[in-house]
């Protein structure tokens, strides 16, 4: 049985997301903008060329490409961004 903690943020979810995780505003607010990330990750960034990259020691480009989709998302908090020096 869940703790009364686990069903307490469970209840608050729903309240937010009454759909749970297939909720249209959860989609929208939550997994819309990662999952265009993920595309463009794929797309910009992907095995075939990050591991083309890695042999011709292109960090410089890798690094470029991975600020370009990440500064057009939220996926790392500020403090993140600070450390790794993306500001």
């Amino acid at each position: 049985m869940p703790s009364t903690s686990a069903r307490r943020c469970r209840r608050k979810f729903l309240r937010f997301f009454p759909r749970g995780f297939q909720d249209e505003k959860y989609v929208d607010w939550e997994r819309g903008y990662k999952w265009r990330a993920h595309r463009q990750w794929s797309e910009r960034l992907g095995h075939s060329d990050l591991k083309a990259l890695l042999q011709a020691e292109g960090f410089a480009e890798i690094a470029t490409r991975a600020v370009r989709i990440e500064s057009g998302t939220n996926l790392l908090f500020s403090f993140e961004r600070w450390r790794c020096g993306m500001r």
